[in-house]
This record gives structure tokens, C-alpha cells and sequence, in this order.
């Protein structure tokens, strides 16, 4: 397996013959013995429990990987640095791989699990929200500048296309609020090589880290219930490769759109793509 990207391939004679040149495997046991003794530099034994594989080969297991290491990149990735494992490990390895555990939260004690993430993420946070308003962006701000002081690489997610026209209002009012936190979010966290903020068009609500992602139906930058209550929303932390893969996937492949989707803002005001060209042309027309 390599310890790179954990592609695997079956250690095998025919492996042993694509890397040393063989065209064919009938040479019988002696020689595949001489074979191998003159191709790989292994010592006699190492050659012997190559040819008879399962335990035998185990015994020289770190000898093989030293070997293929020297003598074989990965396919996939192009490294060198192979380490033997049997079938039941690679078995179990996938099984660990592919489990999710799932904790379920509402909107109020979701907090708590929030805040531990800003605390426990060790190289990349991702925030993904429709909406952002600039007093729960500030509540927040202390943590995210500690994570990135920390060396956290930051990804802010924003934005969503209006659908209907008697949502327009709304749909400007939200926008303004969104983009005067980003804003805000820019000048005092900073837009640099660990830090970016890229407009899409999206509905989920999504935090992700290398460790588990917390996702679900409250958005969590545009509305805070206090301890009496709220709305009644859900989210789950899903912890285990599996979800961590999966979360980078959903969040990485948003639709981007420049300019949050057609939205500005100048001031208060908040104008559609349409209206800020028009207001522009005017303005400036010479």
C-alpha cells in the first residue's frame, strides 16, 4: 500500500516481473528463484518466500517494501514509499474507512460542538453559508483569528441566487447583510494565501475540517435562537474518513459565481447586477 495516497496492489510474481523486464512467468521454481536473485539484489531466503508467498513473504515484509520503494512509484500518485499489508488489514482498513459516526444536535446546544471545532481544526476550516450577518461573524471572530494564528488554513463559502421575484426584497436585504460581513470579514481576518472567501450559489449549511464535518438545516451565521428556543432545526456531526471526503466533495464542487450572484453593496444599499450597471453608467459617463 502506499503511505501516500494508499492506492494498493497485490505483491505478486507478475509485479515482481513487469518491474524487472520479465515477459513471461513459466520459468518454473528454480527459475524464478535465479530470476529474482539476479534482478532484485534480495538476498536468496527473501527471494524463496517471495516465490512462496502468504507467511513466508510476511517474514520479509519491511525487505520487499524497502525494495519496491527503490524500484516501483505509485501508479496513482507517482511516490515511492510502499509498506506491506495483508488482505484482512486492507479489509479492515475499508471498513474504517467507509464508518461514519453521526451525532445529532439542535439549534441550540449545536453551539457548543461549533465552537469545539473552531478549536480542535489543525489545517483547513471550511465555512459554507448562504447568509452571513455581521454580529454573529464578530461573536465568532475571536475563534476563527485564533485558528488561523494557529497555522488554520480558512475558506469562507457565501451566497445564494434569488428564485422568485416577491422573494427580491428579502433576498437584497439578506445580501447586504452577507456582504457587509464578509467584508468586514476581509479587512480584519485578512485575504491572503491561508485565508479566502469565494462566492457560490448554495443552500447548505456546512463547517468542515479534516477531522468531521458538522452540517444540517440551521444556518448558523444569519440566525442564533437564545436558550428559550427556535426553530426547531437540526444539525449532525458526521466524524470518519468517509464523511470528511464526502463533505470536502460537496463543499468543493458549489457552483462559483462572481460578484455573489449578481448582488453588491454601496453603503446600506443594496442593488441586483442590472440596477449597480446602470447606476454606474450614470454616474460615471463622461
Amino acid at each position: 500500500q502506499c503511505q501516500n495516497c494508499g492506492c494498493h496492489q497485490e505483491v505478486s510474481l507478475r509485479l515482481f516481473a513487469n518491474i524487472l523486464g520479465a515477459a513471461t512467468a513459466g520459468f518454473g521454481w528454480f527459475g524464478w528463484t535465479t530470476f529474482l536473485f539476479a534482478g532484485t539484489g534480495l538476498a536468496m531466503p527473501i527471494c524463496i518466500a517471495i516465490i512462496a508467498g502468504g507467511a513466508a513473504m510476511l517474514k520479509y515484509s519491511d525487505e520487499i517494501a524497502a525494495w519496491l520503494s527503490k524500484m516501483y512509484p505509485c501508479p496513482k500518485c507517482g511516490a515511492n514509499n510502499w509498506r506491506t499489508i495483508t488482505e484482512d488489514e486492507l479489509k479492515l482498513n475499508e471498513i474504517r474507512r467507509t464508518s461514519v459516526t453521526i451525532e445529532e444536535y439542535n439549534e441550540i446546544n449545536i453551539f457548543p460542538a461549533m465552537r469545539q471545532m473552531y478549536a480542535e481544526t489543525e489545517k483547513c476550516l471550511y465555512l459554507a453559508f448562504p447568509w452571513y450577518n455581521l454580529k454573529y461573524v464578530t461573536d465568532d471572530f475571536p475563534m476563527l483569528l485564533d485558528a488561523k494564528r494557529r497555522g488554520v488554513g480558512i475558506c469562507v463559502f457565501y451566497g445564494i441566487m434569488p428564485e422568485k421575484k416577491e422573494y427580491r426584497d428579502s433576498d437584497q436585504r439578506r445580501a447586504c447583510r452577507t456582504l457587509q460581513a464578509i467584508d468586514w470579514l476581509k479587512r480584519n481576518l485578512g485575504k491572503d494565501d491561508s485565508t479566502d472567501y469565494i462566492s457560490v450559489h448554495c443552500h447548505i449549511k456546512y463547517m468542515w475540517n479534516e477531522k468531521y464535518t458538522i452540517f444540517g438545516s440551521h444556518n448558523l451565521f444569519s440566525y442564533r435562537p437564545d436558550k428559550c428556543g427556535g426553530r426547531a432545526e437540526m444539525m449532525k456531526k458526521c466524524i470518519g474518513a468517509k464523511a470528511v471526503e464526502d463533505g470536502f466533495n460537496r463543499i468543493t464542487s458549489l457552483r462559483i459565481i462572481e460578484n455573489y450572484d449578481g448582488f453588491a453593496y454601496r453603503g446600506e444599499e443594496c442593488f441586483l447586477r442590472d440596477e449597480i450597471r446602470k447606476y454606474a453608467e450614470d454616474k460615471y459617463a463622461s
